[in-house]
């Protein structure tokens, strides 16, 4: 959902209505949204992640409601190459059926850029129907992405400040210099043999 019209997802809304002839009753829920990551800034990246979330009820519930913001964690700034993606690798299933929870959490978490939710509202209802009803809300708020630059960013960079600090003191220096000479502030002489 975009709520801003700037072309960017700004929530996920996921919804899901389990129906059955007996109750379903749930106290507890280990949810996982695989979702493909991609950032195209001054360093572009792309990464499978996962949203994961995990909730234990007091009571059985026959709805459950959460909301939260998804945000991207990082261990180390990412490296940048000029036009080459940094690619996080993808989640490996093995479709044995040897599956282990834990070792995919593990696998997700220890990369050097994961995903996690923040801030979770959690609000489990029991309202006696037959269906169990899921919503999901989570929000992608603004965040800050680090990177090494490469050498030519860093001197793009400076370049730029340097010629803006240059311009700044150059005026200022002849504004005083066209000051004191004018007001004879100090004892100068021309030499007329170099002229």
């Amino acid at each position: 959902m975009d709520n801003n019209d700037d072309g960017k997802y700004d929530e996920l809304h996921f919804g899901l209505i389990l129906s059955s002839a007996e109750k379903i009753k749930i106290r507890s829920m280990t949810l996982i949204l695989l979702l493909n990551y991609e950032i195209n800034t001054v360093c572009p990246f792309r990464m499978q992640s996962a949203a994961i979330i995990q909730e234990n009820g007091y009571q059985p519930s026959t709805e459950m409601k959460f909301v939260g913001n998804f945000v991207l964690t990082q261990s180390w700034p990412l490296p940048c190459a000029s036009r080459k993606t940094y690619d996080e690798h993808t989640f490996t299933l093995d479709t044995t059926g040897d599956f282990k929870l834990w070792d995919f959490i593990t696998e997700h978490f220890t990369r050097n850029v994961s995903t996690r939710v923040e801030n979770l509202l959690t609000m489990w209802t029991n309202d006696g129907s037959s269906a169990f009803s899921l919503d999901v809300h989570l929000k992608y708020p603004e965040q800050a992405i680090y990177y090494k630059p490469t050498f030519w960013q860093v001197v793009k960079y400076a370049w730029i400040q340097y010629l803006s600090l240059f311009v700044v003191v150059s005026l200022l220096i002849n504004k005083i210099q066209d000051y004191v000479f004018k007001n004879r502030l100090v004892l100068y002489r021309i030499d007329k043999k170099q002229l």
